[in-house]
């Protein structure tokens, strides 16, 4: 078990949160698995969404995501690669 702590009411409360053997933290002691009308969903909306809407849409990790990515060979359409690129003159 390991032990941190958040902040539920403006108290700062101790949660222990269980650790599997590979090192990966559980959310409420199992993983979160997708079913197969959750991963139809998003293979039809990964070329268009951002991979972080579709980790909190769908409650997955990044790890899930890109798994499901590799395993489909999917691929981000051009309009949402170049909403991720630098323009030209651009400064910080």
């Amino acid at each position: 078990m390991i032990e941190q702590y958040q902040i539920l009411g403006g108290e700062l409360v101790k949660i222990r949160i269980s650790k599997n053997k590979k090192g990966t933290f559980k959310k409420n002691g199992r993983r979160k698995r997708l079913n197969d009308s959750e991963i139809k969903e998003i293979i039809r909306l990964y070329p268009d969404v951002f991979n972080w809407e579709l980790e909190r849409k769908f409650d997955a990790s990044q790890s899930a995501i890109l798994n499901i990515r590799r395993k489909h060979n999917l691929k981000k359409s051009d309009e949402i690669m170049n909403k991720m690129r630098f323009k030209k003159g651009h400064t910080i």
